[in-house]
This record gives structure tokens, C-alpha cells and sequence, in this order.
């Protein structure tokens, strides 16, 4: 949240104008120093890989001024021939001298942008060339066994936006702080013990509270087929498909949740980051390629919650010491997170030292999500959004390991 409160409360800021061009608008947003206090550089990547990075020397503009700048993105297009493919800009603000709260070449702000969208028909060919069919290796049976262990999970452990766990026995009472939200609905229906019958339908959990043991909250479909990579890598595509019913107005993540070898300590995204970022937090999380140790993709708070999801993730590849990958792709963005800890202990736990680390079992915890609900700020404000919110309905992604 303190990333992307350093994106709202920047004293600059860029709009767009013209943003495949790399034409857009510098505002000064300081309320007494010119712009020249800070440098800009630049970084231009196509499919998430650098082809271009400058420096742009800012206008000195008065505080409230506004001024057209260009980024030579045209040359850098012609220069790689880039005719097809995803193109984003990142810009990073500095600070140019020392003051009296930052270092010179401090973080001040960055900014980033989608400056052409990957046309839907190039997605699958750019990212993931196929090869349909092939025999089954001794890799793709592996593959198939981490794929049916994938379960479906509607639950998240609930942020402190949501409830105050020290405080659950008050959730419903008129002195609730959330009784008005969704969070009541939730922990009614047990959905963090949500029930899979043989059929695909979604049950309320065991502990489900009056009025809502048995409800169905939906079905779940998974679909495995096997494929071979054109560089002769065995893989499994994954055809997952979410009906979530309006027993619940909504729901906080629809999504799965797989078992994945402790020895992958590395993940390297195609998507928002480098910090966490939600639906409703991710202004400050630009889209670029990103790698971190599994220990820096969790978020550490005080209380135990869900945390460490990163959203509109194109490709995610886990690695382990010996450089050996395991792949995870869709057509359709996706957000993911991947913790040595599980959704049910961080739920449980109110300390961080109650928490268990599964990676001393031998594996972490991955979670590939279809739809995330925001965060929000109902702690002390308001609720997240509607856009930012999951609401009944189908949902549907074709996921790919190898």
C-alpha cells in the first residue's frame, strides 16, 4: 500500500496523449519547486523484454504547469522492427540533487503504460508456440499428477480491510465494523472449507452457519490434455471454468491452488510488479518482467492475511538452483501469488511466529487466480469499488505448464 501511495501522492505525473507515439503530458504536481528537481529515465520492452532505455530531460515547469513531452518510441520500433507484440513504457522519477527528505537519485514516483495491446489471434503464438499433441514423457506425467492436485478456492485469508480477527465474535453485532460487507457472507459459508463433490459442485464448508449448510455456491470444471512445446518440452493445458451462484453476492478470489516443489525458490513474471499488487492497487505495479526469491514475493504484516499477489501476469516461471524450470502461461491474464505459508494458516494465525513453513515439507503454496477482489481501505474508509469486486457468474482461463 506504500508503494502505491507513493504513486497517488507523486509530485509528478504522467497522462497519456498520443501513448503509441510516446507522446504524453507531464503535470507538476509540487506545490512550490520547479520539475527540473527531478530526472526521468525511460525503459521501452516489447513483450515484456527491453529494447529501448533513455533518459528524458524534464521541462523546468511552476508547480501546477502541465507541458507536452515525446519518448523515442517510433525510433526504437523502427530500430527492432517491432511490428507486432505488446509494447509498454516504464518511467522512473528521481530525485536530481539531495534535499532535505531524499538522497539525489532517490525513487520518487514511476510511472507505467501499456502503449499497444497485444492483438488477441498473435497472444498464444508470442508467448506460447505449441505443438498439439505428443507422446506422455516421464516430465508430462509429473506435470499431470501437480495438475490434478490443483483444487478450487474461493477463499482468501481475510485482510485487515475485511475484518479484525482479534474482533470476529462482533462481525455480526450492530457494533460490526464490517457486518456491512461482504466478509459476514463468507465465514458463514465456510468457504475456506468449501466442498468439492464428485460432480464439480461447490458446497458451504462444514462450519457453515445456519441457513447456509449445503448451499451450492457453484461448480467447478478442470480439463487436462497433454502437449508438446516446439523445443520438445512435454506439457499440460489446463481448461479451468468457474459458475460461482448468487447464494453469495460475492466472493473474495476464484481460482486454484497447487502444490509446488520447495526446491523452486525463484519466480521470474511477465506481468505487474516488482511489489504485491491488487485489482484496486496496482497503478504503482507496472507491467515488465520481474524476478524475485519466493521469501521477497510474500508481504510480511503484522497480522497474518493474504498477501504477495501480483496481477495481469502474462507468464510466470518458477526455478530452482540447478536451473530447472517449471512454466506456467495463459491467453488470458492471470494473477498469481506463491507463499511458504497456506491460505488456511494465515487465516488461522494471528502472530507471524504461529506460522508453519511448508517449504521444511517440501513444497510452497501457488496460487493462480481468475479473478481477485480488491483490498480496498474499509479498515478506516470505505469499501473497494464494484469494478474491483467479484460478483456471481462464469468464469474460464486456459492455463499452460511445462
Amino acid at each position: 500500500s506504500l508503494e502505491e501511495c507513493r504513486y497517488l501522492f507523486a509530485p509528478v505525473r504522467l497522462h497519456e496523449v498520443s501513448p503509441e507515439q510516446g507522446l504524453f503530458e507531464v503535470e507538476n504536481r509540487f506545490d512550490f519547486t520547479s520539475l527540473d528537481a527531478l530526472k526521468a529515465s525511460w525503459t521501452l520492452l516489447l513483450n515484456g523484454k527491453q529494447i529501448a532505455r533513455g533518459e528524458l530531460l524534464l521541462p523546468a515547469l511552476a508547480p501546477g504547469e502541465r507541458a507536452l513531452i515525446a519518448f523515442p518510441v517510433a525510433d526504437a520500433l523502427t530500430k527492432h522492427n517491432c511490428a507486432d507484440g505488446e509494447l509498454s513504457l516504464i518511467v522512473s522519477f528521481v530525485y536530481a540533487s539531495d534535499t532535505s527528505y531524499a538522497a539525489a537519485g532517490s525513487l520518487c514516483s514511476r510511472n507505467g503504460f501499456v502503449l499497444r495491446a497485444r492483438p488477441e489471434a498473435s497472444l498464444k503464438d508470442a508467448i506460447m508456440p505449441l505443438v498439439a499433441g505428443g507422446a506422455v514423457s516421464e516430465r508430462g506425467e509429473a506435470l499431470l499428477e501437480l495438475s490434478e492436485q490443483a483444487r478450487p478456492q474461493l477463499f482468501r485469508a481475510l485482510v485487515e480491510n475485511e475484518c479484525i480477527k482479534a474482533r470476529l465474535s462482533l462481525l455480526d453485532g450492530p457494533r460490526g465494523r464490517f457486518s456491512c460487507q461482504a466478509t459476514p457472507g463468507w465465514i458463514h459459508a465456510d468457504l475456506l472449507g468449501m466442498k468439492l463433490s464428485s460432480d464439480g459442485s461447490l458446497f458451504a464448508g462444514p462450519a457453515a452457519y445456519a441457513g447456509m449448510e449445503g448451499k451450492k455456491l457453484g461448480s467447478f470444471e478442470k480439463h487436462i490434455s497433454h502437449f508438446t512445446a516446439k523445443d520438445g518440452t512435454a506439457g499440460i493445458m489446463l481448461d479451468l471454468r468457474f459458475v460461482l451462484s448468487d447464494a453469495l453476492p460475492e466472493y473474495p478470489r476464484v481460482g486454484i491452488t497447487l502444490p509446488v516443489d520447495a526446491s523452486y525458490q525463484t519466480a521470474t513474471w511477465y506481468g505487474r510488479g516488482p511489489h504485491e499488487n491488487y485489482s484496486d492497487r496496482a497503478y504503482s505495479a507496472c507491467i515488465g518482467t520481474y524476478t524475485l526469491p519466493v521469501a521477497e514475493l510474500e508481504t510480511p504484516y503484522i497480522v497474518p492475511q493474504e498477501n504477495g499477489t501480483h496481477t495481469d501476469v502474462r507468464t510466470l516461471v518458477l526455478s530452482d538452483e540447478q536451473e530447472k524450470k517449471l512454466h506456467f502461461a495463459a491467453e488470458t491474464p492471470f494473477a498469481f501469488s506463491l507463499s511458504r505459508y497456506t491460505t488456511e494458516d494465515l487465516w488461522k494465525c494471528t502472530h507471524t511466529n504461529e506460522l508453519t513453513d511448508t517449504s521444511a515439507n517440501g513444497y510452497l503454496s501457488l496460487n493462480i487466480d481468475l479473478a481477485h477482489r480488491g483490498v480496498g481501505t474499509a479498515a478506516c474508509g470505505p469499501d473497494t469499488l464494484a469494478q474491483y469486486r467479484v460478483y456471481p457468474g462464469v468464469y474460464a482461463l486456459r492455463l499452460y505448464i511445462w
